[in-house]
């Protein structure tokens, strides 16, 4: 942001622009970087929320800061796959699909899995 602001104000001395202008394209970067710092710094600290509701009483209810699960998402992702013990596990699941939600800062239900015994709801809150 500083070198914007050396440039506006060059603009300025060379009478490009004059201090009216400057000022006003001046608090407008400052008003976005301000939004941009909000918005990307906060969305890390979300919260993947992941609930197992089953008809006969097995609940499952799991908290995870995304900050976190993208971090071990990226990690892990090539070491579940080589695992023999993990790769049943994970064979269906859709990795990057989790991936690309939290690098596109998507907020709202991921998954909305409903069957007879079952009920399972993966959000980003």
């Amino acid at each position: 942001m500083r070198e914007d602001i050396s440039k506006i104000l060059k603009m300025m001395e060379r009478g490009t622009i004059d201090s009216e202008k400057a000022t006003d394209l001046i608090e407008l970067l400052m008003e976005n970087e301000s939004i941009e710092s909000e918005t990307s710094g906060n969305y890390l600290k979300r919260t993947l929320k992941i609930r197992v509701h089953s008809k006969n009483g097995e609940n499952v209810n799991v908290n995870l800061p995304l900050g976190i699960v993208r971090t071990f998402l990226k990690a892990g992702q090539g070491v579940a796959m080589n695992l023999p013990q993990a790769e049943k596990y994970v064979k269906d699941i859709d990795l990057d699909l989790l991936i690309n939600a939290i690098d596109n800062e998507l907020v709202g239900e991921i998954v909305n899995v409903e069957s007879e015994e079952e009920t399972v709801h993966i959000v980003i809150e």
